[in-house]
């Protein structure tokens, strides 16, 4: 068996930097996934991306570091490595997570408007709608809820609503109230 069909923790060497990664599956579909990302300049890592495109193909080295033959190990033995090495090209951290990653106010805008421009379609709508009334509050959720809302009451400042407004509260809680088994239960 060759050892690019096993498992384990590998480097990525590029112009005098380093990342460090791993794999679950086998070194040969990891180097894979990197190298089909890396040629279309789509990689999710835009340093390695951005270093690739500017020093090609020919400046990169892919190696294994260390063969692992637990699956349960490989993160811990990638945090290892990361530790040991700190590689340039790593944006994250710790292994298999992006805690600790500080964002740009650029970055934090354009993440924002991406998810401003996001839409979901009416099917996704209704099983989210479905799966929201489904839900079961025991009675200490209950209470912990109306604690936050008292205090989010008593906190927020005062806005003065518009009279078109205050109809148009009033009558979404009257049709609250008619078209639920709270009002019912209350006797409204």
């Amino acid at each position: 068996m060759n050892n690019f069909d096993k498992i384990g923790v590998y480097q990525i060497e590029l112009n005098g930097g380093s990342y460090v990664g791993s794999t679950s599956t086998s070194f040969k579909n990891r180097w894979r996934q990197h190298s089909r990302g890396l040629n279309k300049g789509t990689h999710e890592n835009s340093k390695l991306q951005n270093a690739y495109s500017k020093y090609g193909a020919n400046s990169l080295v892919f190696s294994i570091i260390e063969i692992v033959s637990d699956k349960e190990l490989v993160v811990t033995r990638e945090q290892h490595y990361l530790d040991l090495i700190n590689p340039y090209y790593n944006i994250c951290p710790n292994a298999y997570s992006c805690l600790g990653v500080k964002h740009s106010a650029e970055t934090c805008k354009k993440m924002s408007d991406a998810a401003k421009r996001r839409r979901l379609s009416d099917e996704t709508k209704e099983k989210l709608r479905t799966i929201m009334r489904q839900r079961i509050f025991t009675d200490e959720h209950k209470n912990n809820l109306k604690k936050a809302w008292v205090i989010r009451k008593n906190t927020q400042p005062k806005r003065k609503l518009s009279e078109e407004t205050k109809l148009k509260i009033r009558d979404g809680v009257k049709l609250y109230r008619k078209n639920t088994r709270f009002g019912r239960l209350k006797g409204l």
